[in-house]
Order: C-alpha cells, then sequence, then structure tokens
C-alpha cells in the first residue's frame, strides 16, 4: 500500500507475506472452512494434515532435483486428493472420505466467477500441514471479525450460517463497501519506481494464512503492467519454500530480510 499510494515516505520497502488483497484475504478462509463447519462429512481433522503433507511430498518433493522435504515450485506439484481415497465406505487416519477430498480440492483450487474469472487463487502444494484454515470448527483470526464488524456493521452476523460461499454476493458486497480502502492491488508501481524506490517482496510458500499464490498474480500482474525490464529496476521477488506466514516453517528465512523475533515488517 505505501509502495502504491504514497510512493514518497520510503526510499525502500520490505513487504513480506503481504495481505494486500485484503477482502479477497478475507473471503478465500471463509470459503475454505466454511464448508467443514456446515458439513462434517467435508471437515478435515488436524490429525490428517501430516498424512497428507506426507503424500504431497512424496508425489513433488523430488521434482526440484533434490528431496528435502520442500517444494520449490507448487504450481508444478500435481498431486491430487482423490489419489488418498479411502475405500468405499470406510476411514482412516491415512486416507481420505469423499467429503474429505472435496474439501481438499476446494482448498487447493483458485476462486472463480461463473466465466472463469479469478478472484483469489487456491492455496499453494504444501502449505496443507500448516494451515490455519482446515480442521477450524469456528472462524479466526481476522476474518473472524472482517464481516460481522466491518462488512455488516452487526456484530450478531453469523459467517457459518450466512456468508455466501456457493456464489460471490459477499465478496463483490466487501469489495463494493470497502475494497478502496482496504486494499492495495494496483499493479502500477511507476510512482515508486520513478523516485528511485526499491522494493523487495517475500511470501512463504507454507503461509497458514494468507496464499502465496495471491502474492505471486500480483508481481505478474505488476510485470504486464510496467514489463519485465522495468520491473528489475526497482523490484525482486522471493517466494521462501517452507516458509510459514513470515516465519517458522520448515524453510529458510534469510535473517537480513527477517530478522530473528520479528514478524512482517515493511520499513
Amino acid at each position: 500500500m505505501q509502495a502504491q499510494r504514497y510512493p514518497e515516505n520510503f526510499d525502500g520497502i520490505v513487504a513480506g507475506g503481504a495481505m494486500f488483497d485484503w477482502v479477497g484475504g478475507q473471503f478465500a478462509p471463509a470459503w475454505v472452512a466454511v464448508p467443514g463447519m456446515r458439513n462434517p462429512a467435508q471437515f478435515v481433522p488436524k490429525s490428517k494434515h501430516l498424512a497428507i503433507h506426507k503424500k504431497v511430498l512424496a508425489a513433488c518433493d523430488a521434482q526440484d532435483g533434490l528431496t528435502d522435504s520442500l517444494i520449490q515450485n507448487p504450481a508444478a506439484c500435481k498431486f491430487d486428493p482423490a489419489s488418498m481415497a479411502c475405500p468405499a465406505g470406510q476411514d482412516g487416519a491415512d486416507c481420505l472420505t469423499p467429503g474429505q477430498v472435496t474439501a481438499m480440492k476446494r482448498y487447493y483450487s483458485p476462486i472463480t466467477r461463473s466465466n472463469g474469472e479469478e478472484v483469489f487463487p487456491g492455496f499453494p502444494k504444501g502449505s496443507e500441514h500448516s494451515s490455519a484454515l482446515l480442521g477450524i470448527d469456528k472462524p479466526a483470526n481476522n476474518w473472524a471479525g472482517f464481516w460481522p464488524e466491518v462488512v455488516y456493521e452487526d456484530p450478531a452476523y453469523d459467517i457459518v450460517s450466512r456468508i455466501d460461499i456457493t456464489g460471490l454476493s459477499d465478496y463483490d458486497r466487501a469489495r463494493a463497501k470497502v475494497g478502496a480502502a482496504y486494499d492495495a492491488i494496483d499493479p502500477n508501481l511507476e510512482p515508486f519506481a520513478n523516485r528511485g524506490g526499491k522494493l523487495i517482496v517475500w511470501h512463504g510458500w507454507h503461509d497458514q494464512l494468507v496464499s502465496a499464490l495471491r502474492t505471486e498474480s500480483y508481481v505478474k500482474a505488476v510485470i504486464e503492467r510496467v514489463g519485465a525490464t522495468r520491473t528489475d529496476t526497482f523490484m525482486r521477488t522471493y517466494l521462501a519454500p517452507g516458509v510459514n506466514h513470515c516465519r517458522g516453517g520448515v524453510g529458510p528465512i534469510p535473517r537480513r530480510v527477517q530478522p530473528a523475533g520479528e514478524s512482517c515488517r515493511l520499513g
């Protein structure tokens, strides 16, 4: 937001795990988590997350030439939750029921309009083990307050029973009401670049709260807007394998980008 709206404020910015698409970032958790809250058949208990993660690693870890429990390029990972389907009529710690297969496919899939237009990406393959959205029985974190307090201005508003997760009416309502104030999705960073500003964007692929795929899509939009050569003069992007939201996880975090003990920072 600083680079887009206030390009004169900083000469250099480090933006880590940024929730710049705020409305989309508050709708995606509901899209993922609420089906399991409404229908127990689509609830994926935390006891199964590690088993799923191990299957994802088995399918995709070695694709980068090194078996190290890290997936360098989740987009290249073709793991299909259906490959873990339980035998008909059965359930188990290392397999998924039909409803759980549906839930995991939803977790990885983008949110789209009826015409196929993507409004928010799914979550990367490999992030399932750290997810703060799978296996929860009630709304939590920012999205728990965003819908009742900000969008509907009604503390009694019940997300689980009322939010539209079969369509995009609530997403569109929120975007129309607060998108202009809350969201920072403009790919035009020319004013920041023109004054000599430098931007480092980094995001952990295992971010449990904010899909790193949204950061990737924003960076692509910037490149499309100003060109790859121009982008290289002022912006660098690092997508960190195995790293959670701003810190933690199984992957390395360069301390010069993220000092030990600090959360997301911009400065």
